[in-house]
């Protein structure tokens, strides 16, 4: 990558719509040509971004880390009106 080039930005197979509790929500894995960790972005019917702090080694790895949030937490986990930051566990990607 060359000086001041943006990194190039790597979707995972594993991005996909999930409907929990009659709501959908976007799950986004991605990495980057730069850095291997994969992210965990998880987008509310209202746009709304919820991005784990804790990055994973495998995208599947953050796949079942937003799986788990949903089944823990339910869509009323995401869906806070005064807030988006949700407390994950941060021990729970890589």
């Amino acid at each position: 990558m060359k000086k001041g080039q943006e990194p190039e930005l790597i979707y995972s197979e594993y991005c996909q719509d999930v409907m929990v509790d009659g709501y959908r929500f976007e799950v986004n894995i991605v990495s980057s040509d730069i850095d291997p960790a994969w992210c965990l972005e998880v987008v509310d019917i209202h746009g709304m971004s919820h991005v784990w702090e804790a990055t994973f080694e495998t995208d599947s790895e953050a796949l079942e880390a937003a799986m788990i949030a949903f089944n823990d937490e339910g869509a009323a986990g995401f869906l806070q009106p005064d807030t988006n930051v949700i407390p994950f566990p941060s021990g729970a990607g890589g």
